[in-house]
């Protein structure tokens, strides 16, 4: 049934982890205390899945505006004096998109340390979770 998340050429994100609502519910349902353990866990998934997406957008807008900018300033002097006010734009853009970077690094590293104790594979490869 999970065979399609485990695939080699697989994009999806697959996280493995252990789930209670705590032991005594087996035995008595009714008057047994709930002691949840890990519920949290596929929240903070979620929310690292959404911010890797953020991440690769952002590297993605970075690796742009510096072939951009590379292809402006590699031109003539000429081109480069008309060219001025748009390859400082150029810059000012990837200065913002390597910031918002180093900003996403950030938050999927706190969710990160949240997500040590379990496994999450991309395709059939293990991850880990980078929390620098």
């Amino acid at each position: 049934m999970f065979h399609p998340l485990f695939m080699q050429d697989s994009s999806w994100l697959t996280l493995i982890c252990p789930i209670s609502l705590g032991k005594e519910l087996s035995n008595d349902s009714r008057t047994s205390e709930i002691e949840p353990k890990n519920l949290h866990l596929p929240l903070v998934f979620a929310l690292y899945c959404k911010y890797r997406e953020y991440y690769l957008q952002a590297s993605n807008q970075v690796t742009d505006f510096r072939e951009t900018q590379q292809s402006l300033k590699s031109t003539y002097w000429f081109s480069k004096w008309l060219n001025k006010d748009s390859i400082e734009t150029q810059c000012s853009s990837l200065q913002s998109s390597q910031a918002q970077m180093i900003e996403i690094q950030q938050k999927m590293a706190l969710l990160g340390q949240e997500l040590t104790s379990c496994q999450i594979f991309l395709g059939e490869e293990e991850l880990e979770i980078d929390t620098t």
